[in-house]
């Protein structure tokens, strides 16, 4: 997950940074979306602006972050008294 610990604090801000803007701004974007209704679509919209971002996102996703690798085993190794919670390593 982190390469170098000392990238923790600095990796969370960011988090933090970044969900602290979405709390605010999504209510706001979304309710600017219903009140313009700008293809007709009511309530609808609010779903469907999100299929352009979409098809921006994935691609730019699967160029920019490094290919990952599982760290600990997949659940169907795990012994059955485990929970699907647990992180089985």
């Amino acid at each position: 997950m982190h390469r170098c610990p000392a990238h923790r604090p600095r990796d969370a801000e960011r988090s933090a940074a970044h969900d602290s803007l979405a709390a605010a701004l999504g209510p706001v974007l979304g309710a600017l979306l219903l009140e313009s209704d700008w293809a007709g679509l009511g309530w609808r919209s609010v779903f469907w602006i999100n299929v352009p971002i979409g098809v921006v996102a994935v691609p730019a996703a699967a160029r920019v972050l490094p290919e990952g690798r599982a760290t600990t085993r997949p659940l169907s190794t795990c012994p059955a008294w485990r929970s699907a919670a647990s992180d089985c390593r």
